[in-house]
């Protein structure tokens, strides 16, 4: 029997969105707390803020693997003939092209913006003051690492080696059932996080994306059934409570050591799996409820899924000739904040959507005018086979 097929979830172009801005203002807060910060941070309330901020932008990247993973093989799960080579193009030229664009933009940056600068904070501290032959192809290319000169390109790579072996992980999925797949991906996932094992940390996270795309209908017939037995305004709150206590529970692993947590395995395998659960529920919970899938798809929130790639692209390269060419002055760094997202705006425009375009053009026959193009990433928007998701 054929799969159900499931339509395109607009909560999730906006929660994509809201990550990318997390990372933004992750990066931001980084760069204010690393310069001399006022006395006010420290202040309990606040203290906390910059806290969760700091542990948000440190998993949002996960949450745009588990992304990838879902929307891309929930497009395979919708259209399971889809020619795989085209595919394999099509995401290559989606993901590639715009990183390029990123990185020549980088480059020009630092013509005009000196980073010769010392004294800024470590983040700002681990860019290169000058940008080397060997940096740059690595930046180009992603798949022996990066060179440091956009530094969010890192999370590219695991994109692309998933975009190469995703037809890997929709066989299994379609060899053993979702729970078993979900389980094993945040097993070895866990592992990789207590042995600092990039590889084996990152490359699951897709995994338990593809787990959900081939568990979502029975996911929502759960949570149809539990929407049937409560009230709009009961079933609303509890499933807002329930998002505000899962990307809370991010704050979790700093609590960790004070409740004697400290053993080199027992901390990091925590640490690793109360992220991964929490980042997993964020994205069922945004899903599948009425009430947060509403937020999520008001006009705002999906223009900022839609400039999302390119915000995560291009917002570093702002925030450092900002920092550099003001001495990490806070008002400046405010300006630069807010300049990010027409700066994104105006790549998306120039750079991601004829690369998109471009992209669709590939393998396409002449009357092929919905050739999906499959092309997620960390804030990455695209279509996909309808009726597929946006990634």
């Amino acid at each position: 029997m054929a799969p159900t097929s499931i339509s395109r979830i607009r909560s999730l172009d906006g929660l994509r969105g809201v990550a990318a801005v997390g990372v933004l203002l992750g990066h931001a807060r980084l760069v204010y707390m690393q310069n001399d910060p006022k006395p006010w941070v420290y202040m309990p309330g606040v203290r906390h803020l910059l806290d969760a901020l700091g542990a948000w932008d440190a998993t949002a990247v996960w949450l745009f693997f588990v992304l990838s993973g879902f929307v891309l093989a929930l497009s395979f799960r919708n259209s399971p003939r889809t020619d795989y080579g085209v595919y394999v193009l099509r995401r290559l030229a989606r993901l590639y092209l715009p990183v390029w664009g990123a990185v020549l933009l980088a480059l020009v940056s630092m013509l005009f913006i000196s980073r010769d600068v010392d004294g800024l904070g470590t983040w700002v501290g681990a860019h290169p003051p000058t940008p080397t032959p060997w940096g740059v192809i690595a930046d180009l290319t992603l798949l022996s690492g990066t060179g440091s000169n956009v530094t969010p390109l890192w999370s590219l790579r695991w994109e692309i080696f998933f975009s190469l072996l995703l037809i890997a992980y929709i066989a299994a999925a379609r060899s053993i059932r979702p729970g078993i797949l979900l389980a094993v991906c945040a097993m070895l996932s866990t592992v990789g996080g207590i042995y600092e094992n990039a590889l084996l940390l990152y490359m699951p996270m897709f995994g338990i994306g593809v787990g959900f795309a081939f568990a979502w209908p029975t996911i929502e017939r759960w949570a149809t059934a539990l929407r049937e037995r409560l009230s709009p305004l009961l079933g609303g709150a509890l499933a807002v409570a329930a998002l505000v206590a899962v990307m809370g529970a991010q704050l979790a692993p700093n609590l960790l050591p004070k409740l004697g947590v400290t053993s080199s395995i027992a901390l990091p395998a925590m640490t690793t799996l109360t992220r991964l659960v929490s980042v997993s529920l964020i994205v069922v919970l945004v899903g599948t409820s009425v009430t947060i899938g509403r937020a999520f798809s008001s006009r705002m929130i999906l223009w900022l899924g839609m400039i999302s790639f390119s915000l995560y692209l291009t917002h570093e390269t702002v925030l450092l000739g900002f920092v550099y060419s003001t001495a990490a002055n806070p008002v400046a760094l405010a300006g630069a904040v807010a300049l990010c997202f027409p700066v994104a705006w105006l790549f998306y425009r120039a750079v991601e959507k004829p690369a998109h375009a471009f992209a669709k053009r590939i393998g396409a026959r002449p009357a092929d005018t919905t050739a999906p193009t499959y092309a997620t990433a960390p804030g990455a928007g695209a279509e996909s086979p309808p009726p597929g998701p946006k990634p």
